[in-house]
C-alpha cells in the first residue's frame, strides 16, 4: 500500500489573512442574498426551483441560525481535517487520493 505523508496539515496564515477569509466569506453570502431579496422583492421570483436552500428569510430564522451555526462548524471543521488530512498519501494521484477523501466523507468514516 501507499505511505502515508507525516505531515497531516502544515499551513501558514496570519490572523489577518483568516479575518479576511471570514469577511470574504461573509461578504459573498451577504451578496447573494441581497439579490435573493431583490428579485424577492421586484419579481415576486421564488429561488427554490433553483436549490432549497436559497429562500427569504425572517428575523427568526437569523436566530435559529446562530443557535445551529457552533456545532455545525465543529462538525465540519472536525470532517474536514479528519477526511483531508488523514487521506494523504505519498506516491498517491491527485485523483486517487480525492476519491480515497470523497469515499471517506460519503460513508462517514472520520
Amino acid at each position: 500500500m501507499l505511505g502515508r505523508v507525516k505531515r497531516i496539515i502544515k499551513w501558514k496564515i496570519s490572523g489577518k489573512e483568516l479575518l479576511k477569509t471570514i469577511a470574504l466569506a461573509a461578504v459573498v453570502i451577504g451578496f447573494v442574498y441581497i439579490i435573493v431579496w431583490f428579485c424577492k422583492w421586484a419579481f415576486n421570483t421564488d429561488f427554490r426551483f433553483w436549490t432549497p436552500a436559497v429562500k427569504t428569510f425572517t428575523p427568526i430564522k437569523l436566530l435559529y441560525t446562530l443557535i445551529y451555526l457552533p456545532p455545525f462548524f465543529l462538525f465540519y471543521l472536525a470532517n474536514s481535517l479528519t477526511v483531508n488530512g488523514a487521506a494523504r498519501f505519498e506516491g498517491g494521484t491527485r485523483r486517487g487520493i480525492c476519491s480515497c477523501s470523497r469515499w471517506a466523507t460519503s460513508l462517514g468514516a472520520s
